[in-house]
C-alpha cells in the first residue's frame, strides 16, 4: 500500500506540474516577447469572413510560443547548452568570452551570397533613386552598416573562414561606383578604429559606434560633424538584443559610456526609443531637410542626425517608400541598411517617382505581360508588371511606357515566380498603362500589358 501511495503521489505531482504552462498561460496571458523575437499572436476562430481551418494549428504554435514560465525554461535550457558549446537558439552562434553573433550573418562572412545579375539589379535601382531625388534638387547616399563579425572576428568560432572579400556588400559596392551611386564606406571607417565600437551581447553598433556613422555619413554630405570625439564619460550599461533572444530572464547587462552631449533637437510624437515606424524631429539650431530609409541600427544613429538638421523624418517601413511627400522634400536622402539585409534590396520593391525619358524605338512582340495597379494618393498609382527573365538582360533598362511617355522604372524578385522579375513604376494617377520596353541580346523590345 506504502508503495502504491507514492506511486500515485508521484502521478500526481507529474500530471500538476505537466498542467502549469497550459493553465498559467490561461490564468496569467502571453508573456513580452524578448529581445528581437516576434511571438505567434492568439489565433481567431473566423479570419477573413470565413473558418479558419488553420486555427488548430495557430494554437499549437501559439501555445508553443506563449505557455508559462517559458522564459525560464528556455533560459535554462541556454545556460546547460552553453556550458556544452552549443546555442540553444538557432539563429545565434556563441563566440568566445560571452560574445554572440547572428547565425544569418555567417553567410555574409563567409562569402555566400546574391547571384551577380540580382546585384546589378540592386545597383541600377539604387542609381534611380538617386537620380529621382536628384529632380528635386537632394543629395542622396547609401550606407551600409557592416555586420558585427565583419568587423569584429577574433571572437568568432575558430572553424569559420573568413571570405568577406565575395559577400554581398563587397560585390556590391564596385557596381554602386560604376552606377555613379553615392556611398559611405562605413567599413574602412571602423575597421581603423582600435576601439570595439559593436555590443559583445547585441547586433549592434554601439552609442559611440552610432556617433562615427553620423560623423560618416555627414562628411559624405559636405556638412562635417564631430559627434565621436566628443565626451564619452557618463556611465551606462545596455542589455543586449542577442542576449535577451538566447537568455529571456538573465540579467546581465554590458557597461557602456554614454554621451555628456544635451541634444537641442525636438522629437515630433513618441519616437519609442528608436522603435518607432516614422520618427519625425527639428531643431531650430540647424537647417536643412534629411529624409533617411533606415532599420534598427537607425535607433542608435537618428539622435545624431537629427541634431544636424532643422527637420528630419526617419522611415522604418515594411517597403523603401520613397514617393511620400517627406521625402520629395527633403534636401538629403539617406538609405541606410544593415549587411545581413542587402538581399531585401532585391526582394522588397522601391518606391520614388518613375524617371520621365524619350520613348526609344521599339519592335513590336504579340506576348501580352500581366499588370496591376494601386492607387498610391490622389496624384499618383503604383504599377506592377510581371516580366519573364528569359525576355530581358538583367541590369538594362526598362520602360514602362504610358500615355506615350516612357518611364525608366526599378525590377525586383517576382514573390510568385523565379522565373520572373517585377517591374514596380509609380506615374501619375490618370496615365493609362500600355506596356514594357525592354533590352535583349542588342534588341529593344515592345511588349503591350493593360492593367487588370
Amino acid at each position: 500500500m506504502k508503495k502504491n501511495s507514492i506511486s500515485i503521489v508521484f502521478i500526481l505531482l507529474l500530471m500538476t506540474a505537466s498542467l502549469i504552462p497550459s493553465v498559467g498561460l490561461l490564468l496569467f496571458g502571453a508573456g513580452e516577447s524578448s529581445g528581437n523575437e516576434k511571438k505567434a499572436e492568439l489565433p481567431a476562430l473566423v479570419k477573413d469572413g470565413s473558418l479558419n481551418i488553420g486555427v488548430l494549428d495557430e494554437y499549437k504554435e501559439y501555445i508553443a510560443q506563449n505557455f508559462f514560465l517559458r522564459e525560464e525554461a528556455v533560459t535554462g535550457w541556454a545556460r546547460l547548452s552553453a556550458g556544452l558549446g552549443q546555442a540553444s537558439n538557432d539563429q545565434l552562434t556563441l563566440g568566445a568570452d560571452g560574445w554572440l553573433y547572428y547565425r544569418e550573418t555567417l553567410d555574409d562572412y563567409r562569402g555566400i551570397g546574391l547571384p551577380e545579375d540580382q546585384l546589378l539589379e540592386i545597383a541600377r535601382n539604387l542609381s534611380l533613386a538617386q537620380q529621382s531625388a536628384a529632380q528635386h534638387g537632394a543629395s542622396f547616399l547609401f550606407a551600409v552598416a557592416p555586420n558585427k563579425i565583419s568587423l569584429y572576428d577574433g571572437e568568432a568560432p575558430a572553424y569559420l573562414i573568413n571570405a568577406h572579400d565575395s559577400s554581398n556588400a563587397a560585390r556590391l559596392q564596385p557596381l554602386l561606383d560604376k552606377a555613379g551611386v553615392g556611398t559611405v564606406d562605413l567599413f574602412d571607417t571602423f575597421s581603423k578604429e582600435e576601439e570595439t565600437l559593436y555590443y559583445r551581447t547585441d547586433s549592434h553598433w554601439t552609442v559611440k559606434g552610432a556617433a562615427l556613422g553620423a560623423d560618416t555619413v555627414m562628411a559624405a554630405f559636405g556638412r562635417p560633424t564631430q559627434y565621436f570625439s566628443q565626451d564619452f564619460s557618463v556611465p551606462g550599461t545596455h542589455r543586449g538584443d542577442l542576449y535577451d533572444m538566447l537568455y529571456p530572464r538573465g540579467r546581465l547587462e554590458e557597461e557602456e559610456p554614454l554621451s555628456s552631449r544635451v541634444f537641442s533637437y525636438n522629437t515630433l510624437g513618441n519616437a519609442r526609443g528608436g522603435e518607432a515606424v516614422t520618427i519625425r524631429t527639428a531643431n531650430d539650431s540647424a537647417d536643412g531637410k534629411l529624409f533617411c530609409l533606415r532599420d534598427s541600427f537607425g535607433n542608435a544613429l537618428y539622435p545624431y542626425l537629427a541634431e544636424s538638421f532643422g527637420s528630419a523624418t526617419f522611415s522604418r517601413s515594411d517597403r523603401y517608400d520613397l514617393l511620400r511627400s517627406e521625402a520629395q522634400e527633403a534636401d538629403f536622402v539617406l538609405f541606410e541598411i544593415v549587411e545581413r539585409n542587402i538581399d531585401w534590396l532585391w526582394e522588397k520593391p522601391m518606391l520614388f517617382p518613375a524617371l520621365s525619358r524619350p520613348v526609344p524605338a521599339a519592335e513590336q512582340s504579340e506576348l501580352k505581360l500581366k499588370a496591376s495597379a494601386e492607387v498610391y494618393d490622389e496624384t499618383a498609382q503604383i504599377v506592377t508588371v510581371e516580366l519573364p527573365t528569359a525576355l530581358r538582360t538583367p541590369g538594362s533598362p526598362v520602360y514602362l511606357v504610358a500615355d506615350g511617355q516612357a518611364y525608366e522604372s526599378p525590377v525586383n524578385a517576382d514573390p510568385a515566380s523565379e522565373e520572373s522579375v517585377r517591374l514596380t513604376a509609380c506615374v501619375p494617377q490618370e496615365a493609362e498603362v500600355m506596356g514594357l520596353i525592354v533590352e535583349l541580346d542588342g534588341r529593344t523590345v515592345f511588349y503591350p500589358s493593360t492593367v487588370e
